[in-house]
């Protein structure tokens, strides 16, 4: 009687043993299988080792210039400073860059008062300090395109906001959509690329309100205490993007989005005791060759790939710099020749009619970031 139960017990634990290898050995076939099928993929980067990077500009504006030069060394950049940079012309004209105390190593500015001229060609040299000897491909500068008119539309954009748990949750938010229009000289090809600002007005009130309780005709009068503030955005036509969308083949073009301008005065971090009084737009734009173009549309993609499997790297991205002593050694960067101007904007609305108007002012791009006056409005209130 004993003996019964200790037999069933061994084979059910036999045949557990022998089920659970019959499963591990299934699973070991299907594993082996996947893996035969598997290939994988190891995309061919190239090193970023002890290659420069330049990021290098020339306008027909004396304040534009300056050509920024790094160098990548273990996963790190680094400013490369001491070296000898120039830019000449297609008429031999020599302009010396030299990198002075500005407090930022490694950015080079014009020896000289310089500003390029349209229809130039300009080519940017690098000698380092250890010979090495770089050039650029000879880069044409075009005259500046021209701002036709800016104007404005209701709209609305899909805005990213965190919740009170910390969850993200995505919610449409009314505004304005900034539309402008642009036109080159005649059988041109208008490129361009904008870099937009949104300059804020705001009032702070902080004047003590007087107690009616407790007022006293011999008290002397609550001084007030009103701060004129303003702030700067940058603008962008893609979540948290500051380049955009390019078209070409055409000598204008008309309603490109430049920005989208929301009414919710908290989305632009401001207090409930702080008063929106006027936007600003300031707009400064660059008229691109068409070396230029291919190069900013393809950091476009770039910046848009969102992670994608095949999405490009920053080495794979076009450069127009060589490196004459070395050339199997590569280079990242650019040097860029354009035209640029800069123009601002205040809108106006009248809401119950429906009207948007953006009416030009002086020229406010030299403005701090920030700043406020207290019981004292500024010029360009």
């Amino acid at each position: 009687m004993e003996i019964y139960p200790k037999i069933l017990l061994s084979y059910k634990a036999r045949s557990i043993k022998i089920g659970r290898l019959f499963y591990w050995f299934i699973y070991l076939i299907t594993v082996s299988g996947l893996s035969a099928c598997k290939e994988v993929y190891y995309p061919e980067v190239d090193s970023m080792d002890n290659v420069i990077i330049v990021d290098g500009i020339v306008t027909d504006q004396s304040d534009r210039n300056v050509i920024k030069l790094k160098y990548y060394q273990d996963h790190t950049e680094y400013p490369l400073s001491d070296a000898t940079v120039y830019v000449t012309d297609d008429v031999d004209n020599v302009f010396l860059f030299v990198d002075n105390d500005s407090g930022k190593p490694g950015h080079y500015f014009p020896s000289e008062t310089f500003a390029g001229l349209p229809g130039r060609i300009y080519t940017l040299h690098i000698e380092t300090i250890d010979g090495e000897i770089y050039e650029s491909e000879p880069q044409k500068l075009l005259p500046a395109a021209k701002i036709e008119d800016v104007h404005g539309q209701y709209s609305v954009r899909e805005h990213i906001f965190k919740s009170y748990t910390g969850r993200h949750y995505r919610q449409e938010v009314p505004g304005i959509e900034v539309l402008v229009d642009l036109s080159t000289e005649e059988d041109d090809i208008l490129r361009f690329r904008i870099e937009p600002t949104l300059l804020l007005l705001y009032i702070r009130d902080e004047t003590e309100e007087e107690d009616e309780d407790e007022f006293d005709e011999d008290d002397e009068p609550i001084e007030a205490q009103i701060f004129y503030c303003w702030k700067k955005f940058r603008l962008n036509d893609e979540a948290n993007l500051n380049i955009h969308t390019f078209g070409e083949g055409f000598s204008s073009v008309n309603d490109h989005v430049l920005s989208f301008l929301p009414f919710s005065k908290f989305l632009y971090n401001l207090e409930r005791d702080e008063v929106i009084e006027k936007k600003i737009v300031i707009i400064r734009y660059y008229t691109l060759n068409s070396n230029s173009h291919r190069f900013y549309s393809e950091v476009y993609k770039q910046v848009v790939s969102e992670n994608k499997i095949f999405a490009p790297v920053v080495s794979q991205l076009p450069t127009n710099i060589r490196n004459i002593s070395n050339p199997k050694q590569p280079v990242a960067g650019f040097f860029e020749a354009s035209s640029t101007r800069s123009e601002t904007y205040v809108l106006f609305e009248i809401p119950e009619y429906s009207i948007i108007m953006f009416n030009r002012t002086w020229d406010l791009e030299h403005l701090p970031v920030s700043g406020e006056y207290l019981n004292e409005i500024p010029y360009f209130w």
